[in-house]
């Protein structure tokens, strides 16, 4: 299996394929909520009042942030995707 072969998931689908769904689902719903979603290599904080962020890099050793939400230019949130059926605080 090579580096960029995906690992089969429970349910027969891959992982890589159950995180792009879940993004896509995301997306769509910050979109219908007025969010402006931008990949992070191509981020406007001016084209919309919300902006959702993928993928942010955050300050060294913190990662990445699924989603960083901004508002009028400020930060205002972090979203973090997981995966369904578990309780956040348990992940």
């Amino acid at each position: 299996m090579s580096a960029s072969s995906s690992i089969e998931s429970p349910k027969g689908g891959s992982r890589r394929d159950s995180g792009k769904l879940a993004r896509r689902r995301i997306d769509d719903a910050l979109d219908a909520a007025g969010w402006q979603v931008q990949n992070a290599n191509a981020v406007n904080l001016h084209a919309g009042r919300g902006g959702a962020i993928r993928e942010f890099r955050l300050n060294s050793g913190h990662g990445y942030a699924d989603y960083l939400l901004y508002v009028d230019g400020k930060a205002v949130g972090v979203l973090e995707a997981k995966r369904g059926g578990r309780d956040a605080d348990r992940c």
